[in-house]
């Protein structure tokens, strides 16, 4: 997939291979898989990218920017636990094969992304919300009944982790 920003801005997801961002003179916001997503991609049987896949950079994601802002916007811890939870309490994959991929996840691909980048005179972040954005989804979530008290209390204790301490904690959550 080939994405193109020109003196604008634009907002899309994150493909998880060959997706290629061009961002002049603009700002592109990239949403990153779910862990969820990256388990089910992970349990999928991949194919080994061709020699052209590689020449062309089509076996990972690829983003320049020139004179402009790109960020890849992690999923919220909510959303996080939401996706992983339905994955869990689904059928698709065993339990026990979901943690294990899960702590492979940790262990081997801490950021998710297979991620390339350039830029020249802009920025480029990857980035989870903010802490206190996190904090009031929790509030609203446990007032909404998507929650109880121990799971946002397992979720408040993520909020600023790094990926693999995150990874555990959302495994051991949606799977208890």
């Amino acid at each position: 997939m080939f994405h193109l920003t020109l003196f604008s801005s634009a907002e899309t997801s994150l493909a998880s291979r060959g997706h290629t961002t061009l961002t002049v003179f603009g700002s592109s916001v990239l949403h990153a898989p779910t862990l969820a997503q990256r388990v089910l991609r992970l349990a999928r049987p991949a194919r080994p990218p061709s020699t052209w896949d590689m020449i062309l950079g089509r076996h990972r994601s690829m983003m320049v920017t020139v004179f402009g802002s790109t960020e890849v916007a992690l999923p919220s811890l909510l959303d996080e636990w939401t996706a992983m939870r339905q994955l869990a309490s689904g059928h698709e994959i065993p339990r026990e094969q979901l943690r294990a991929l899960c702590e492979q996840l940790a262990t081997r691909d801490p950021q998710g992304l297979d991620l390339a980048t350039l830029t020249l005179f802009g920025t480029c972040r990857v980035a989870r919300p903010a802490p206190k954005r996190e904090q009031a989804a929790f509030e609203r979530a446990e007032k909404g009944g998507v929650i109880d008290r121990p799971i946002r209390a397992v979720l408040e204790s993520l909020v600023g982790r790094g990926e693999p301490a995150v990874i555990g904690g959302l495994t051991q959550a949606a799977l208890t």
